[in-house]
């Protein structure tokens, strides 16, 4: 799940953003968890718990609380997306190269380019920043997938088998595959889901995949072909 927030530091056009944000999330083939900030507290609550809380951010270019805040999230995160909106003043565009700025929009641009940058920024920290989140009452773990190998459901709790650890947490299977990209994992049986960057070789003659891990991950014969066909798709691109 990828994290966008929208603060301007002025309510009527953090609205008016943020509704174009609705718009660009949607076109994102990820979930999304799109944020209205109302002020600049609320962001810094969140970098409190984790320097990379946010994975997107989309800021007023002129205003003085969202430059306190770029500096502060620079300090820590150079691999955020952050997308200011700006005037046309070409000294102060300038001036917001030093933050490292995935876009910076003209105040008078249309909501079209608001809309694509930010889905370029969704896309760009999937590319850069692909990882699985796992909430708990005391803090947001955030798993990247190359260390992910399979997930593994036993009734409502589902385990995730990482690089070099085992996380445990309570939902569906099918909630968990809605959060995955869907051309790297797979769900082969009612209680996996694989991470096909992970198997090592497709057993058609036991119908499992053999994980580099050293793990046997069975593939369900209803789901057989559609698996295997799928599995086929990601080798020949990879």
């Amino acid at each position: 799940m990828l994290r966008v927030v929208v603060f301007l530091g002025n309510a009527e056009k953090s609205q008016r953003v943020f509704a174009v944000a609705q718009e660009a999330v949607k076109r994102v083939n990820t979930k999304c968890e799109l944020t209205y900030a109302k002020d600049a507290q609320k962001i810094y609550d969140n970098l409190a718990l984790s320097t990379s809380y946010y994975d997107v951010y989309v800021f007023n270019g002129l205003n003085e609380e969202c430059e306190q805040l770029t500096r502060k999230i620079r300090s820590n995160n150079l691999t955020a997306s952050i997308i200011f909106l700006s005037d046309d003043k070409i000294d102060h565009v300038l001036g917001l190269v030093r933050y490292r700025p995935s876009k910076v929009i003209l105040s008078n641009s249309k909501a079209e380019e608001i809309i694509d940058s930010i889905r370029f920024a969704c896309y760009e920290q999937m590319h850069f920043r692909p990882y699985f989140t796992i909430k708990n009452k005391d803090s947001v773990m955030r798993i990247p997938y190359e260390h992910i190998s399979y997930f593994e459901s036993n009734q409502r709790k589902i385990t995730l088998f990482a690089k070099k650890k085992a996380f445990e947490f309570y939902a569906k299977l099918n909630d968990v595959l809605m959060l995955l990209p869907q051309d790297q994992f797979v769900k082969c049986h009612q209680s996996y889901i694989v991470n096909m960057a992970k198997v090592k070789s497709l057993d058609k003659a036991n119908r499992c995949f053999n994980m580099m891990s050293g793990n046997t991950i069975e593939i369900s014969k209803s789901n057989y072909q559609q698996v295997v066909t799928r599995y086929a798709e990601y080798v020949e691109r990879h």
